[in-house]
């Protein structure tokens, strides 16, 4: 099983931010999983929510600024003073940033409820092919047309099935789309639908776990990616 850290390392940094993927790394996590959204001259950066309000000391919705707006703002006095005045990051600069880093990448793709962008998983492929990096990393979303658009795009890109209550048959739905993961949240990890994913070839990465008991049984169970808030503390499962 391997360690990505959800948003960073979020327990440690302001989410979302170089300063908590940098964190990720120094923790020896062996990927990152951060969200992408599109601003309003077309630039992907990396943010949660649709709104500015909990993340930064900005308002309104992410898709209304330009990039240079967005680069004023802080994205870090919210979660402590030290990192004050930390900007939020591109899309470019985090490739750029785990290219050199080595570390592996799951990319969750922000698309707008009843909004589709159709760039935002075009693009986004776009980028990670220009950095070589299609090994490297998985596209995520909830909104699985834009993994559909994704993989016709560039059918070597990866991408896993993002959900959040029971779902049955899984692994034969993953099959149809070409998916070679799913994601459920780890509450809905169950060893039925476990077996039907690994008949399938579709390996199951979970989220969000941050207690030790609930990582060591995902492990045995055989949940391929565990991403968490605290990579500091889930590595010793993984490599204790």
């Amino acid at each position: 099983m391997k360690i990505y850290a959800h948003r960073g390392a979020s327990a440690n940094a302001p989410e979302n931010t170089m300063v908590a993927f940098r964190a990720a790394h120094s923790m020896g996590a062996h990927g990152i999983e951060l969200d992408v959204q599109m601003s309003a001259d077309g630039e992907l950066v990396v943010i949660h929510d649709h709104t500015l309000t909990r993340t930064s000391n900005g308002n309104g919705r992410v898709e209304d600024h330009t990039l240079v707006e967005l680069q004023q703002l802080d994205f870090g006095g919210w979660f402590s003073p030290v990192y004050q005045g930390e900007r939020i990051a591109t899309l470019h600069e985090v490739l750029s940033f785990m290219a050199e880093a080595g570390m592996e990448l799951n990319i969750e793709l922000k698309t707008y409820p009843m909004k589709y962008d159709a760039r935002i998983p075009l693009h986004t492929v776009e980028m990670v092919r220009s950095f070589d990096l299609m090994d490297k990393v998985i596209l995520s979303s909830f909104d699985h047309r834009s993994l559909l658009d994704a993989k016709r795009r560039d059918a070597r890109i990866k991408i896993g099935l993002l959900y959040s209550a029971n779902f049955i048959g899984v692994g034969d739905y993953a099959r149809k789309l070409d998916a070679e993961f799913v994601h459920p949240y780890y509450a809905y990890v169950d060893q039925t639908e476990l077996q039907g994913c690994k008949r399938n070839g579709v390996s199951v990465n979970t989220w969000t776990v941050d207690e030790i008991a609930i990582a060591e049984k995902l492990r045995e169970m055989g949940v391929t990616i565990l991403i968490t808030n605290k990579p500091d503390i889930m590595m010793p499962v993984v490599c204790g």
